[in-house]
């Protein structure tokens, strides 16, 4: 047997779950004139292998093998540039075009900063001013990150805008107020290309992903009245205020004791009232924040994961983490009637203590915003929050006692407080019904067009590290806007939320034009084995950092299997450190090598689906891709289930009773090494050889032979060759899966595209079954 020469060539990082591969170790072929480039190839395989974060030790060679250890590799990675993004409009709310770095004055941590670059970044092209040069990238795409040797770049492809609906605590006068300034502001981001998402919360503490990225305005709109008003609206804060005036007016009624002592007793009665109706209202209060606290920053970890430039409209009319606010109104509300009812100053005393002693117990004991802000920051999320219709002391004045309630009263402010998430994290708040469209606009605008500030902070840290963050502009007039904190993300937890975006939202990385196959391979009709085959070419390689002699780079790779409820039943992660010496890059890309990846996943659950994630860390370059389980429909004839072509063919030392894979992520078929590649290009002179499968339906599990014979055709459908048919016979019962060898001899095709058929024929029942596959024959 004559072996097909390998067109490609490769430097190979591979993997497989199955065990070692029997006889010599397979090597690719090489001709004489290629031998000092392939020696190179050969002494750069990929064996370390990792899950994120820890490193393992690199799998020992074999003595045959020279093989390149990569220590420290992920160490080498360094980010020298922080990155915010910064809103600066003038006096009359127009963005400020032509800014440059000497324009900002920038502390961090308390220490000022130079500013190293200032990038316009707009999804629409600005107007043509002499203060106005062209941005960065209209697409809204950062690219200067990427300039620096070193840096990561932190794409954004696209805007992406989630709703972020407060369930608990939005009423329906909110969502009523919303809905037509939102349609209108939705249909303006339309128009910029953006994404959309709607995440809602609820009081246990639970958040659901009400709808993925769409960007059907109507569907977000739907997915809004479909989810509805919260109980714990404007409504509800109306009635429990209402519930405490009940209790203070009874205050009136204590003039009826002429006795003082029992008057007294009556003012400090109703007080307490007031006091355990105010204090266990606020305990609820407090349980239903606690648990949207978790909820926030649990929301905002999924979100961090999210692609695209991160907008977040938090849509809530406020909550209490104190459960203070009822507790404040109650003692201001007495205070009042106090003065009314001519209540002694002692009583007045008393009670106000106990009211002021429970405020600052819950004060103490309640966490502040800082760790919601944190993690929203942690995750580049900008939050706008808006609450046209936010708690207001003469909300529903049913008695004199609400018009009166003194400044006071705001000690518990809420919309303060909710205030604070968007000013920190680079947003915005709005808190009246009117005006709505101004809000909407506002954000608009920081749609279509900010300034990318870039500094120098080292390198990159082992873990989340948070640094306060001062910007200034010295033009005067000017106004500046951006998040007051900036966190700088370990290496293993950026490539974790990059894969985790590829695994979610596969349709949003298309493939590049980068070799990759999906071939499956069956053990039963219920299971089978999934191979994955990868070619990156090294011409593509972006090198995560070089030293005068080295080229180093990564190569990230994730899959997640989910069954037909999108219930995870699989997942994995593999790296791949690459390290090229530069004096050979330029014959490696000559001889167009490639960094070769292969993985098998036995699949034991039908109807699953295989996405696969993976990240060219240099570049950070990301793509993905879905398998889907074959749709095998049962009949009386059998089918073709698997046609795989390879790439090249070796006869082993020893031969295998079955089909098993080796060490290298290939096949073997008894004395058959099957190299099995994403390349399917031949030379004009050569073997066709593979492997083909056939799924027997049970009517033919008896059956005594099948024919099988192969049909050769052009790309155009013109027939070139058809072999005779050959006979399978069975001593027995088939097998439900037949695996079978082919090799089929060609010389001298002219190149062009082609397609192999394999047809298979049964006589009782007269059946007929094919399946094609297509390859190219090119010159070396």
């Amino acid at each position: 047997m004559r072996p097909i020469p390998s067109h490609r060539r490769a430097v190979s990082g591979s993997s497989s779950s199955h065990g070692p591969e029997a006889g010599a170790p397979y090597r690719p072929t090489c001709p004489p004139a290629h031998l000092p480039i392939c020696l190179i190839l050969l002494s750069l395989w990929l064996w370390s292998v990792l899950p994120v974060p820890a490193q393992e030790t690199p799998k020992p060679p074999s003595p045959q093998e020279q093989v390149y250890t990569f220590p420290g590799a992920q160490a080498r990675v360094e980010v020298r540039l922080g990155q915010v993004e910064v809103f600066v409009y003038d006096d009359k709310g127009q963005f400020v075009y032509g800014l440059k770095p000497e324009d900002f004055e920038l502390t961090v941590d308390g220490k000022a900063y130079p500013v190293r670059y200032v990038d316009l970044v707009a999804v629409e092209k600005p107007p043509a001013t002499p203060e106005a040069p062209p941005p960065v990238q209209v697409t809204g795409e950062v690219v200067r990150p990427y300039q620096q040797a070193g840096a990561v770049p932190p794409r954004t492809p696209f805007n992406t805008f989630i709703i972020l609906y407060d369930k608990a605590h939005t009423g329906g006068l909110t969502l009523a107020t919303l809905k037509e300034s939102l349609r209108r502001f939705l249909e303006e981001l339309h128009r910029m290309g953006a994404y959309f998402m709607f995440v809602s919360l609820d009081a246990s503490g639970g958040f659901r992903v009400e709808h993925g990225l769409t960007q059907d305005v109507d569907l977000v709109l739907k997915t809004l009245e479909r989810v509805g008003a919260g109980v714990r609206g404007a409504a509800w804060t109306v009635s429990r205020l209402s519930t405490l005036d009940g209790i203070l007016e009874r205050l009136e009624g204590c003039s009826i004791y002429e006795d003082l002592d029992r008057r007294q007793m009556c003012y400090e009665q109703i007080a307490r009232d007031a006091f355990h109706t105010a204090r266990n209202m606020g305990l609820e209060d407090r349980r239903v924040a606690q648990n949207l606290e978790a909820s926030l920053r649990t929301v905002f970890d999924f979100l961090a994961h999210v692609p695209g430039r991160k907008s977040v409209l938090f849509v809530s009319e406020g909550f209490d983490p104190t459960g203070n606010y009822y507790l404040s109104y109650a003692l201001q509300a007495f205070r009042w009637n106090v003065q009314r009812h001519d209540i002694p100053p002692t009583v007045e005393v008393s009670i106000a203590q106990e009211f002021q002693r429970e405020l600052s117990t819950y004060s103490a004991e309640v966490r502040t915003y800082e760790e919601i802000v944190r993690s929203a920051n942690t995750a580049g999320l900008t939050i706008y929050w808006v609450n046209p219709t936010q708690p207001n002391p003469e909300w529903g004045a049913e008695t004199n006692i609400r018009p009166t309630i003194t400044a006071e009263f705001n000690v518990v402010n809420i919309q303060y407080q909710m205030a604070g998430i968007a000013e920190q994290t680079g947003g915005v708040a709005w808190t009246s019904p009117t005006g709505l469209d101004k809000f909407f606009q506002q954000i608009g605008s920081d749609f279509r067009h900010y300034y990318l500030i870039s500094f120098d902070l080292g390198s990159l840290p082992d873990s989340i590290k948070h640094h306060s963050i001062q910007l200034k502009v010295r033009r005067p007039g000017l106004r500046v806007r951006t998040r007051r904190a900036y966190a700088e993300i370990p290496w293993s937890l950026r490539v974790s939320r990059q894969l985790a975006a590829a695994l979610d939202f596969a349709d949003l990385f298309p493939w590049p034009d980068v070799p990759m196959s999906l071939r499956h391979l069956w053990r039963t009709p219920q299971t089978l084995d999934l191979h994955m085959s990868l070619a990156v070419p090294i011409r593509h390689l972006t090198p995560l950092t070089t030293t005068p002699d080295v080229l180093y780079d990564e190569i990230h790779v994730a899959w997640v299997v989910r069954d037909a409820d999108f219930k995870v039943v699989d997942k994995g992660y593999e790296r791949l450190p690459i390290q090229i010496p530069l004096k050979d890059l330029p014959e490696l890309e000559k001889a167009q090598a490639a960094v070769h990846y292969s993985k098998v996943l036995s699949i034991k659950q039908p109807g699953v689906t295989v996405v696969w994630g993976v990240l060219e860390a240099g570049g950070w370059k990301t793509m993905a891709t879905r398998w889907q389980w074959p749709d095998v429909r049962p009949t009386s004839c059998p089918e073709v289930g698997t046609f795989i072509l390879s790439s090249e063919i070796r006869q082993a030392d020893t031969s295998v009773p079955q089909l098993q894979w080796t060490s290298g992520g290939h096949a073997q078929y008894k004395n058959y090494l099957i190299r099995l590649t994403p390349y399917q290009n031949f030379p004009p002179q050569g073997q066709l050889g593979g492997l083909y499968q056939v799924l027997l339906p049970a009517s033919l599990l008896k059956a005594e032979a099948m024919q099988v014979l192969f049909r050769l055709y052009r790309a155009d459908g013109q027939p070139v060759n058809e072999t005779p048919p050959t006979t399978l016979k069975f001593q027995g019962s088939a097998p439900e899966v037949v695996t079978n060898f082919f090799l089929l001899p060609y010389r001298g095709l002219p190149a062009g595209g082609y397609r192999l058929e394999v047809e298979v024929r049964t006589t009782d029942p007269p059946c007929v079954a094919r399946r094609q596959v297509p390859f190219e024959v090119v010159t070396q």
